[in-house]
């Protein structure tokens, strides 16, 4: 649903076009989801739809990036390109990619972390950066944290602002 009122009132329930996420079996799960601040997505939103389908026996695991515009009420797909993008669209760097968080960094700029891991491998975040252009989303790699953690976590992320006006992104 959708609130132009501060949350006084809500639209009725907005169903995403099957065709924006190739009718594959997923979700947009709680923190997969920004309202954009600054540039020129700015007061869109921008989501993963985190796809868990099976295809011909395969997993098809990633996100799909999508966007929503309220002042036109649509969603629409947004094309990613670079490191990890498969051949459908979905961002899939690890091989194991899910659930996805979303930062904005700058005008046209976003840190990502997926979840990765699964209960036969070691789980841990994978971070990529996201510069938005002429319509797409360019992907780079930035790495693992590393960590051999027990459960595959949905870590948060923040930005945050020390008082000599330092920025860091937790």
């Amino acid at each position: 649903t959708v609130s132009h009122d501060n949350g006084q009132t809500w639209s009725a329930l907005k169903q995403i076009p099957e065709n924006l996420y190739k009718t594959y079996r997923g979700c947009i799960a709680p923190g997969n989801m920004l309202l954009i601040g600054r540039g020129s997505l700015k007061g869109k939103v921008l989501a993963c739809f985190r796809s868990y389908a099976k295809r011909n026996g395969a997993v098809v695991q990633g996100n799909f990036f999508l966007c929503y515009d309220p002042a036109q009420d649509s969603w629409s797909s947004i094309t990613a390109k670079g490191t990890g993008v498969q051949s459908d669209g979905r961002l899939n760097i690890t091989g194991t990619d899910d659930e996805a968080h979303l930062l904005q960094t700058g005008d046209n700029t976003f840190l990502l972390s997926t979840r990765s891991g699964s209960s036969n491998y070691k789980k841990y975040r994978n971070f990529a950066t996201l510069t938005y252009a002429s319509g797409s989303l360019a992907v780079k790699n930035l790495g693992s944290c590393g960590m051999d953690l027990q459960m595959a976590t949905n870590g948060e992320m923040i930005a945050y602002t020390a008082q000599g006006g330092d920025e860091y992104y937790l």
